[in-house]
């Protein structure tokens, strides 16, 4: 991840390899960076879900910093699939598609809207299983958990800079008008414009809305209706 260190790692107590997820030592004192992780791993358990990758454990290493560990999954990403995706037959695509949005489904009904929804987060794995990443961002707007749940979970939500602009500019090809625009009342719709973004470049080879200046496409996206996919060649 581009704050996070991901590897692989042996638990000795189970005797199995897990994949291990810390921040990196540059963002290690980032009091946002950290609330992030935590909340990535909390919500991640919380969903229990096949598109879920579990999460087995949290906790603290020898130095005070904070990691969880995950169930390792081996695969390819949206993305590397999308580079190359003349090589699959378009009912394959379609399959990933209605993958992602029973996942997306799922975590709506439990309350839970991702807001960062793009194909470099979105895993395939060696059974064909779909994997929805990184919850970092993701918002709690009707939970179902016990108060205790909800105060972790929240405390990340209430802190400025959450979703800052470095990171809006990492995502813009697939963010909603809402995100864009940082709606409080943001909901599961957002999620769907984003999987329709990336079902539109799916069927097209192109995203929506093109272009190399960030702040002209962030107008494109509030105010243009894309190109009929029908009529792209």
């Amino acid at each position: 991840g581009g704050k996070s260190l991901i590897k692989s790692c042996r638990d000795n107590h189970l005797r199995r390899i897990v994949c291990y997820k810390t921040l990196r030592p540059e963002f290690i004192g980032d009091p946002i960076e950290t609330r992030r992780l935590l909340r990535e791993a909390r919500i991640s358990a919380l969903l229990q879900h096949p598109s879920t990758i579990p999460t087995y454990e949290i906790g603290r290493d020898n130095h005070g910093n904070y990691y969880f560990t995950m169930k390792l999954v081996h695969g390819y990403t949206l993305r590397e699939i999308l580079d190359y995706r003349e090589r699959y037959d378009l009912t394959q695509l379609m399959d990933l598609m209605v993958q992602i949005a029973r996942s997306l489904g799922y975590a709506h009904s439990r309350g839970v809207v991702h807001r960062d929804i793009k194909p470099e987060n979105i895993l395939i794995g060696p059974y064909g299983e779909v994997l929805v990443l990184d919850w970092g961002l993701a918002k709690v707007w009707n939970k179902d958990m016990s108060a205790d749940d909800e105060s972790q979970i929240d405390e990340a939500d209430a802190e400025k800079g959450m979703t800052g602009e470095g990171k809006l500019q990492g995502t813009v090809m697939y963010m909603s008008p809402e995100q864009i625009d940082r709606d409080p009342g943001i909901a599961g719709q957002s999620d769907l414009y984003s999987l329709g973004a990336i079902l539109y470049e799916t069927l097209t080879g192109v995203t929506p809305f093109q272009g190399d200046v960030v702040r002209k496409i962030l107008e494109q996206v509030r105010n243009e209706v894309p190109v009929d996919p029908r009529n792209i060649t």
